[in-house]
């Protein structure tokens, strides 16, 4: 993604959500060297933005060894469906929406 993909006008205020989605973003760990996270974030902090939102568990999913890397996704995992799970039935069409639409379909 590029400044001019966002098609900003000026005096605009601007909000960035970074809700569960910067442990997907890979760093020099994975992509050789290239560290796409600190990309997006100097980004983000070009832009300026009146507000930043981040709601991440700490979790550490992009180190090289595989096991390490599946048990620290595991358990962010249960975090986030421990949290639904006490929050709204199973069958809940509210709990169904988020489930598709923040975690996959």
């Amino acid at each position: 993604m590029k400044l001019e993909d966002l098609k900003l006008r000026r005096g605009e205020a601007i909000a960035v959500n970074f809700a569960m989605m910067l442990h997907h973003v890979p760093d020099e760990n994975v992509h050789g060297g290239q560290n796409h996270r600190d990309r997006l974030v100097r980004l983000v902090k070009c832009l300026s933005p009146k507000v930043v939102t981040l709601v991440e568990q700490e979790s550490n999913t992009n180190e090289l060894p595989f096991l390490p890397r599946f048990v620290e996704t595991m358990n962010y995992y249960l975090a986030v469906f421990e949290s639904i799970d006490v929050s709204l039935p199973r069958e809940h069409r509210e709990r169904i929406n988020v489930e598709q639409h923040c975690l996959a379909r």
